[in-house]
């Protein structure tokens, strides 16, 4: 495994707050990165009441295909094209799959610089056009940040400002790079704002904004795949709303 997915993929493991019986199940979930901060909370609350130990495995856009591989999980949360090729294979108990949430793209800068205005699509383009650099993720990763990034710099018609003042990294490395101040701000999924050092400078304005909807899926060969059901409606229920909305994402709730 290469250190960028060793960096990328964690497993974080949510205990009940009781003993568990020697029947409890171990429900594995497996997701993208930038739904993971919000599982885990989710997670804590539902195991509060329940007697089940909930494995959450991260993996970045890129890798999940081959951590979906690596082991037996009950349920993915991924993007929505990734999820429906699991659908048409027939992976899924049926009616399992349904919309969980969605991301959006916003500005990082360095944590006690002055946070910009970028609420209007004027506000946006006069600050982007006067940093001295900035940090973008690599636009042919699919389902990636930085697609959107060039996306939303078209439409800003900004993107010659790439060639001349971008930078390629990943989320990582952008983050490190608007923490040290070598870059003034980033363009990330703000889902992944978490890192000590750096200050969200809000959203793309709605009328440039690109999002990246994640849906969720029961796997029909889940060991667990009951106790996982049960799990992923508690998710898509109006109760997760708020754990989503403090992860930075646009809950769907069903």
């Amino acid at each position: 495994m290469g250190n960028m997915a060793r960096k990328i993929i964690a497993t974080l493991l949510v205990l009940a707050a009781f003993t568990a019986t020697a029947n409890a199940a171990e429900i594995k979930i497996v997701t993208v990165g930038a739904v993971q901060e919000a599982l885990k909370n989710l997670a804590t609350d539902y195991l509060g009441a329940n007697g089940n130990t909930l494995t959450v495995t991260a993996s970045g856009p890129a890798e999940l295909e081959r951590t979906m591989a690596a082991d037996r999980y009950d349920a993915v949360f991924g993007e929505s094209s990734v999820v429906t090729g699991l659908e048409n294979a027939g992976r899924f108990v049926a009616g399992t799959r349904k919309p969980i949430a969605r991301s959006y793209v916003g500005i990082i800068v360095r944590e006690g610089a002055p946070i910009p205005d970028i609420s209007t699509v004027e506000a946006f383009k006069d600050y982007v056009m006067g940093v001295r650099n900035f940090v973008h993720s690599d636009p042919t990763t699919p389902n990636g940040t930085g697609i959107h990034t060039f996306q939303i710099l078209r439409d800003a018609s900004l993107f010659d400002l790439v060639a001349s003042n971008g930078h390629q990294s990943n989320l990582f490395g952008s983050r490190d790079l608007v923490a040290s101040g070598e870059y003034e701000m980033a363009f990330i999924i703000l889902a992944g704002a978490t890192t000590p050092g750096i200050a969200v400078a809000g959203p793309v304005p709605a009328s440039l904004q690109q999002y990246t909807q994640y849906d969720m899926g029961v796997f029909a060969d889940g060991p667990n795949k009951d106790d996982a059901a049960r799990f992923l409606n508690f998710v898509a229920s109006p109760e997760a709303t708020e754990r989503f909305t403090e992860a930075r994402l646009e809950h769907t709730p069903n």
